[in-house]
């Protein structure tokens, strides 16, 4: 490529990222807009690049050790010019003088750190200010129940962007950096499209924060100078209140308090109608956006911004190990993750009965994180550089070493900062060192990073599950959804929800035997998080047929033993869905266990009285309105892995129905008591609870001659099997209703009478009928895709005419003809 300064460039094809900033630099070029790039001047290879935002500067202050703090209009986050950037003065000559003249300038900043490291000057962006018209006071609003609201945040959260893929018209509430008062103006049109007059809640914060936790952030938080988000009144059994619809911090409706308390209570708080787009009545901004056109705009940027975080560092959320530490990605950082951490004497004899040394491949894996190569001394893809691992105490027996060159992320940039993976064998001679069962201390260095993890020797060979160098991406733990009449290892799922637990017994039974028509789980099971998504919607719509089918997910284990002679008795697989970032191994809270007659079941994991993990099984659930969650059973999910004379390696198969896209009512969010049985009207299903929740699927191997030490992670111990879920809602067509006269029959009725609607995909999920704001009871059995039938809704007041709107998971429809209420 030729720039405009005369200056040349090469886009590495080699480099995964060449496609995208292709397309990028297509796109800059047809709109005339600059790009940001760095060249490696002994290549003219480009190495990175970035989109310059046009921006308008608000305010440019000091900020901590030579920092400037710097704020424009349209954007909620905070930025800064660091006192150590090389060209610290003439960027903050240019800020300061756009803030000064109220002209536009060209800004570039590094993705998440939102440091600023160039300015350029673009007559084509003005400051927008106006004199403040001001808080009305009392404000237009419109008084809703607590199902209402609910109704509606799960309206507008429906709307989220998958943040690989993002549509047009979704609203990107998975991109927490900036973007609020958009996502605000958003929701704030879907709602009044209801009926519904919102109002807004604006926080401005008395000093800007850079601290507030959140998990759909790669740095684990997020910094603000204020934020904003549609807020409805209530009325509650104790009075009106106010709850804020805010899917970017909650996953539901919050009061006032919680929003602010999320927000470490440092601001002030005030109100305002729906139509104010940016309110900064500090710095004299009051914008609208009746038009939405801007609105529009910087939801599809942020959309794309999304899915350029996606890119970089991985879907949302991110593992963040407490609410407090933040993940940043150029700490330099060492890891061992090991692969096997318990060795049994019954399977190093096996080894050896198949030849001498007993070599455990990909035994473990030192990962540094932070570090270009070139800083590690590493000059080539083939360089013989290597961690020195030390294990104490140290047995003759025993040795541990690099299976070849490391894995580089960006193999064509050792100037990088990037991720190096270095593989570990470990080899054994003989078996005299397991007699007194030690724990040896792996502890790995390179460059100044560390890391240090035990490994087990004992007397007993246990099964295991191989993770391979990602923990949280497990190889022997995979996932895959099916739709209703398709097959999968020789076995057809059915139509309905009762038959799921077959085909996942019968799914286990061909691959423990063998059958599977010729499709294999390493094979057909793909280990890709985007591959392997689930699905959220019990049923999707299947364009090519115009219908609704339903879709099913489920869960396959790959277990493994070697023992020469001595079996794996009634070995288990718990499978676990947790809805927390904290996966430390605790019989106590998250991993709890139970079961009645000798029958070992998983629990609701429970912590602090929140419900943290919800097992799942082959067997259907038993009725926790009426059972005790101890009387479930799976005898599916335990087997013997029998030994091999010849030391070759075992091989079982369990599974589970993750029956996360149910409507069926099963746990309440606090479980009291914490096995049930639990009152209907507390019950929630799991789509309610595991919705716009990051999905962690833990599978654990419960065999009692060896048990998992508290604290363990998947990341330190085989009995543990971690994949990171990527769990979406499918968005169906619209409902629409027929042509005007026809639209529904009869036109006229009183409270309990029945109203046939016509029109099209009224069977798509979700399916809800609001005459005004009341809602009406739909009759069971009676919807199809162009019809639907329901009772005329009970009401506290008496109106004339009005229309009738339509809800499912696609959007909502009023009808053009109007209905009358009779008294």
């Amino acid at each position: 490529m030729t720039f405009q300064n005369g200056r040349h460039g090469l886009l590495d094809i080699r480099n995964t990222q060449s496609a995208d900033w292709h397309k990028h630099l297509e796109s800059r070029k047809q709109q005339n807009h600059p790009v940001y790039v760095e060249i490696d001047p002994s290549t003219t290879i480009v190495v990175e690049l970035l989109l310059p935002m046009p921006v308008a500067v608000s305010s440019v202050a000091p900020g901590i050790a030579g920092d400037v703090e710097v704020r424009w209009i349209e954007s909620h986050t905070r930025h800064y010019l660091r006192g150590g950037n090389p060209h610290f003065q003439d960027l903050l000559a240019a800020l300061q003088e756009s803030r000064v003249a109220g002209t536009g300038v060209w800004v570039t900043e590094t993705p998440f750190s939102h440091e600023i490291i160039d300015v350029t000057s673009t007559p084509a962006i003005a400051r927008i200010t106006a004199p403040p018209r001001g808080i009305v006071s009392p404000l237009l609003r419109t008084v809703v129940t607590p199902q209402r609201a609910q109704d509606l945040f799960d309206l507008v959260s429906a709307r989220t962007c998958d943040p690989s893929s993002p549509s047009p018209g979704c609203i990107p509430f998975l991109f927490v950096d900036d973007g609020c008062f958009a996502r605000a103006h958003e929701m704030a049109r879907l709602i009044r499209a209801e009926g519904i007059e919102p109002e807004k809640i604006w926080m401005y914060y008395t000093q800007p924060i850079n601290d507030i936790p959140h998990p759909n952030h790669p740095y684990c938080k997020v910094g603000y100078a204020w934020h904003v988000a549609p807020v409805l009144t209530v009325q509650t059994s104790q009075g009106q209140d106010e709850w804020v619809i805010d899917p970017s911090l909650f996953s539901r409706p919050v009061s006032v308090a919680e929003w602010t308390r999320r927000q470490a209570n440092r601001g002030t708080v005030y109100h305002s109608d729906a139509d104010k787009y940016i309110y900064l009545p500090a710095e004299r901004v009051d914008m609208t956006d009746s038009t939405y056109t801007q609105t529009n705009e910087k939801l599809a940027h942020w959309a794309k911004a999304l899915s350029e975080q996606v890119k970089c560092a991985g879907p949302p959320p991110y593992p963040c190990r407490t609410a407090q530490q933040c993940l940043v990605i150029i700490d330099r950082t060492c890891h061992l993750i090991l692969n096997r951490s318990t060795f049994g004497r019954g399977e190093i004899n096996a080894l050896l009965r198949q030849g001498s040394p007993a070599t455990v491949e990909s035994a473990f894996y030192v990962i540094v994180d932070g570090c270009t190569p070139d800083e590690l001394g590493i000059t080539s893809t083939t360089s013989t550089v290597t961690p020195t691992v030390i294990p104490v105490p140290h047995f003759p027996e025993m040795n541990v070493g690099s299976s070849g060159p490391p894995k580089l992320e960006a193999p064509s940039y050792l100037k990088r900062r990037q991720r190096i993976t270095w593989t570990y064998w470990v080899r054994f001679t003989g078996t005299n060192a397991f007699l007194n069962e030690p724990t040896v201390k792996l502890d790995a260095s390179i460059n100044r990073v560390s890391a240090k993890a035990d490994v087990y020797l004992r007397n007993r060979s246990n099964p295991y599950l191989m993770d391979g160098p990602i923990p949280n991406l497990s190889a022997d733990l995979r996932v895959f959804q099916i739709k209703a009449n398709d097959s999968k290892f020789g076995v057809a799922m059915g139509a309905t929800s009762n038959d799921a637990p077959i085909f996942i017994q019968q799914v286990i039974d061909n691959l423990n035997g063998g059958t599977t028509a010729g499709q294999t789980f390493e094979s057909d099971l793909p280990t890709d998080l985007q591959a392997s998504k689930l699905e959220l919607s019990d049923k999707v719509w299947i364009a090519a047929t115009d219908t609704f089918v339903p879709v099913f997910n489920f869960a396959v284990a790959k277990v493994r033993y070697r023992d020469l002679s001595l079996p794996a008795n009634d070995a288990r697989v718990f499978f676990r869905l947790f809805l927390t970032s904290a996966l430390e191994y605790d019989q106590s809270t998250t991993y709890r266990r139970g079961g009645q007659a000798g029958v070992a079941i998983p629990l609701l994991g429970v912590q602090d009285g929140q419900l943290v993990s919800i097992p799942f099984f082959a067997s259907p659930r038993v009725d926790s309105q009426v059972n005790t969650l101890r009387e479930q059973a799976d005898p599916k999910n335990v087997r013997t892995l029998t030994a091999d004379s010849t030391g070759a390696e075992r091989i079982a198969y369990f599974g589970c129905w993750l029956d996360i896209n149910q409507s069926a009512p099963q746990f309440p969010r606090q479980p009291l008591p914490a096995d049930g049985p639990f009152p209907a009207h507390y019950r929630l299903s799991l789509q309610e609870l595991v919705r716009y929740q990051q999905g962690r699927l833990i599978a654990e191997i419960a065999f009692d001659p060896a048990s998992i030490p508290t604290g363990a992670t998947p990341a330190t111990s085989e009995q543990l099997a971690q994949r990171d879920l990527v769990i979406l809602k499918s968005v169906p067509p619209r409902p629409e209703f027929a042509a005007p006269g026809t639209q529904f029959f009869p036109t006229r009725g009183r409270v309990g009478d029945i109203v046939t609607l016509y029109g099209r995909y009224f069977d798509a999920p979700n399916l809800r009928v609001l005459f005004r704001e009341f809602e009406a009871q739909v009759v069971p059995g009676s919807v199809t895709r162009t019809s639907a039938q329901v009772y005329v809704p009970a009401t506290d007041r008496t109106w004339g005419e009005s229309g009738i709107t339509v809800v499912t998971d696609g959007g909502a429809v009023t009808s053009v003809d109007e209905f009358e209420h009779l008294t």
